[in-house]
């Protein structure tokens, strides 16, 4: 291992509270450090105005917390991982039961407790700009989760994953299977959660994936989304609400009922299960699909919030913009092509929050119509099928650092295309 990786550092006394299992001392692991320091890419919503080098690490101690208050269950945990939320909108302790007797059934002894507790340590690790200089791949082209399947199930890597994850050698050889399965799945699930990815991402799950190992996947992708504020408060989750229970229940059963097929029909059984939540009969889905995709970007929780939005969509955009939106969300990549917009809800939530919805809708369509310019211009005849991702992370985190709304610009680096920010 090269000098810059083996001295990647952090300081683990700046986690909060205690995080140790009985055997595998979770809050020690030398694994901590992957996740502090300079270089690391924190995620936009995570990027502020000042630099933190301990975000990520803030952020999955919170994840890590949310597992052990769902694994012991009980009142007293029930209020520490929903204090943070507010009533109207508090995840319910039926709810919190419900959830945490699927995580007890799911993990029934110790080891596959502290396994869950492996996999959330390191689930972002990926995004350590050294970690990535040591594997000698390019992070401009592929993400911080392909980097960690490819640390963790590329025979090439297996020198770097001994020296980078050194506790993972420690773990059975089952756990060891089970770890590095999680990591193979290329569904990001919170962006399917989210309605960001268009429906042939589904495709991301691999059909022979055991369901012990869906299981996992979907824990940890769970767990993930709660420590999404991690490095606002490392102690309770405001977003693993009851709105965000219900979606989560609506894609674990979109993802492992049966009777689905394929793709599109697990995507469409998601998209009906949301709408339904918004109210609209599920019948109409084809009519709403673009409009229930932008609900879901942005967190709508009610009838009442759906309703907002719809008003603020047909009322205050305007026709073009909305052919955009329409036209653009409501493609599948499967039968046609589709653009991925990457921190697409996180750039919605911005511009809400530096301006107002309107303005953010506005904006959205502005950019996904760059976009997808920005997509003929670089991938060409290949621009008529499958799907490309459009990163739009370096302009959200400009938009959270400045609250100025730049012109959209890309640029291609691999199969995507990533967003550029220049002042106008």
């Amino acid at each position: 291992m090269s000098e810059n990786a083996s001295n990647m550092s952090g300081d683990p006394s700046i986690l909060t509270g205690n995080l140790a299992a009985q055997n595998l001392d979770i809050a020690n692991l030398p694994e901590w450090s992957l996740l502090m320091g300079e270089g690391i890419a924190s995620s936009p919503e995570a990027a502020q105005t000042t630099i933190d080098n301990a975000a990520e690490a803030r952020r999955t101690e919170l994840s890590l917390k949310c597992l052990t208050y769902l694994h012991e269950g009980g009142d007293e945990n029930y209020q520490k991982l929903t204090v943070a939320q507010g009533e109207a909108v508090r995840l319910s302790h039926e709810e919190f039961e419900e959830l945490g007797g699927w995580f007890r059934h799911a993990m029934p002894d110790e080891s596959s407790y502290q396994t869950m507790q492996y996999i959330m340590l390191i689930h972002d690790a990926g995004k350590n700009s050294q970690l990535v200089d040591e594997m000698g791949i390019d992070h401009q082209v592929i993400d911080h989760d392909e980097v960690l399947d490819q640390l963790l199930n590329a025979p090439e890597y297996i020198e770097q994953r001994q020296a980078i994850l050194p506790t993972f050698s420690s773990l059975s050889e089952p756990d060891q299977r089970l770890v590095q399965n999680v990591f193979s799945v290329k569904l990001n699930f919170s962006q399917f959660l989210q309605a960001e990815v268009p429906a042939v991402a589904l495709e991301g799950v691999p059909k022979d994936l055991d369901e012990k190992s869906k299981t996992a996947y979907i824990m940890h992708a769970v767990l993930d989304i709660a420590g999404a504020t991690g490095h606002l408060n490392p102690d309770s989750s405001p977003v693993l609400t009851s709105s965000m229970y219900k979606s989560m229940v609506a894609a674990r059963a979109a993802l492992t009922d049966k009777k689905y097929i394929d793709a599109d029909e697990r995507y469409n059984a998601y998209l009906a299960r949301r709408a339904e939540q918004f109210g609209i009969n599920a019948r109409n889905l084809p009519k709403h699909s673009a409009e229930i995709r932008l609900a879901c970007m942005l967190r709508c929780a009610s009838p009442e919030e759906f309703d907002d939005f719809a008003h603020a969509l047909t009322h205050e955009v305007g026709s073009a913009d909305q052919s955009v939106l329409f036209k653009e969300l409501s493609r599948n990549g499967v039968t046609d092509r589709a653009r991925l917009p990457y921190y697409g809800p996180a750039l919605l939530r911005a511009v809400t929050e530096k301006s107002n919805l309107p303005t953010a809708l506005k904006y959205f369509a502005l950019t996904m119509y760059r976009a997808v310019m920005a997509d003929y211009d670089n991938f060409g005849v290949d621009a008529e099928h499958g799907m490309v991702t459009v990163d739009l992370g370096d302009l959200t985190k400009y938009i959270n650092q400045t609250g100025e709304e730049p012109l959209p610009r890309f640029k291609r680096i691999g199969n995507k295309l990533v967003s550029v920010v220049q002042e106008d």
